[in-house]
């Protein structure tokens, strides 16, 4: 049993072999991009979009670039606890909007968590988010049943 486990424990997973290449195959440059998260043009507070995001890119709270030659996405970032944010890049564009999470803890009902996330993730999917900023959205700290 103790030999099984120690194989278990040494076998890498297509995921660590993948990752493993890419590190070694990027460049400095590289790297230090995807450390950073550029925000696009905002028509409220007059911002001009950020050269290093592509044109037609839905934009919200960030844009990281990916790395194309080894495969490596860029990142589409957006604020989400209350519903997907949309700081008028994207005029015309609406979302649900949900409740304050606040409110949301004091209902203790994780059904209507998971209901809230699940809506804030198909939403999220339409508009090609990859990253949801979504730190109050969990039911971590609404009690479970038991």
């Amino acid at each position: 049993m103790a030999q099984e486990t120690r194989s278990a424990a040494t076998q890498k997973s297509a995921a660590d072999v993948r990752a493993r290449e890419v590190e070694e195959q990027i460049t400095d440059d590289e790297r230090f991009a995807l450390l950073v998260s550029v925000c696009g043009e905002n028509l409220v507070i007059a911002t001009p979009r950020d050269k290093r995001i592509p044109e037609g890119t839905p934009m919200s709270s960030g844009y990281t670039p990916g790395v194309p030659r080894l495969g490596v996405p860029a990142l589409l970032i957006s604020d989400s606890s209350m519903g997907i944010v949309n700081l008028d890049f994207r005029p015309g564009d609406t979302a649900t909007a949900l409740l304050a999470s606040i409110v949301l803890a004091s209902s203790f009902n994780p059904e209507l968590a998971r209901a809230g996330g699940r809506m804030i993730a198909l939403e999220a999917r339409s508009r090609d988010f990859t990253v949801q900023l979504a730190g109050a959205a969990c039911d971590q700290w609404i009690p479970r049943a038991r």
